[in-house]
């Protein structure tokens, strides 16, 4: 699968959705926005989705998944320690914004370090815990990609500090991501893409370690 990638930010304080496109098929990361506005897109385009995942179970990455799940009878992949949050609107965030999410998503669930094949493409699992139990990276070793949800942003890591967060497994996540090629694009959760040479040379919380 030789593909580009896309990505949504709408509205900008929910997560980047980003799109995994091959001629038309296309897998999608984290759908936060509303499913009606990302379905309309798909639509718009003529893509043909083949599956979702979600880096962990927070509403802002995962509120548009049920609708999309619904429409195109797609798996959706998360990691086992985070399926308990889909549908509860206190463990996910929701109730904090006064969202409903209460979320009936059928999830496909996977364990730490696994690697899940979708159509020709091997994309494999980082289990990166703190944000959430169940937080893990998209990593496309041959693509050089890898998508870091919560766990790592420009410059900046998640939180650990909300509902099944843990502030003592962040050493252990970011070690496993400094062993990473530094020529590797991340795509975080929020904000604008880096590399992980980047993030080692100018993170904070990498020299903290």
């Amino acid at each position: 699968m030789n593909f580009r990638i896309e990505t949504i930010a709408y509205p900008s304080d929910f997560a980047n959705t980003y799109f995994l496109i091959d001629d038309l098929r296309v897998i999608i990361v984290d759908p936060g926005s509303d499913g009606s506005s990302l379905a309309a897109l798909i639509s718009n385009r003529g893509w043909k989705p083949l599956a979702m995942l979600l880096t962990h179970g927070h509403f802002d990455h995962i509120n548009g998944a049920e609708f999309l799940q619904k429409a195109y009878r797609i798996p959706v992949y998360v990691h086992q320690a985070d399926v308990i949050m889909l549908d509860n609107a206190r463990l996910n965030g929701a109730e904090m914004f006064q969202f409903a999410g209460d979320y009936a998503i059928e999830p496909t669930p996977f364990y730490s370090d696994e690697t899940i094949q979708i159509a020709d493409i091997a994309i494999a699992t980082i289990h990166t815990p703190f944000h959430t139990p169940g937080s893990v990276c998209y990593y496309l070793k041959e693509q050089k990609v890898l998508f870091t949800g919560d766990t790592l942003f420009k410059g900046s890591i998640g939180r650990s500090d909300l509902p099944l967060g843990s502030f003592r497994t962040i050493n252990s996540s970011l070690a496993k991501l400094q062993t990473l090629p530094g020529d590797i694009t991340i795509y975080p959760g929020h904000g604008p893409k880096s590399t992980i040479g980047k993030e080692l040379e100018f993170n904070r919380y990498f020299k903290l370690r």
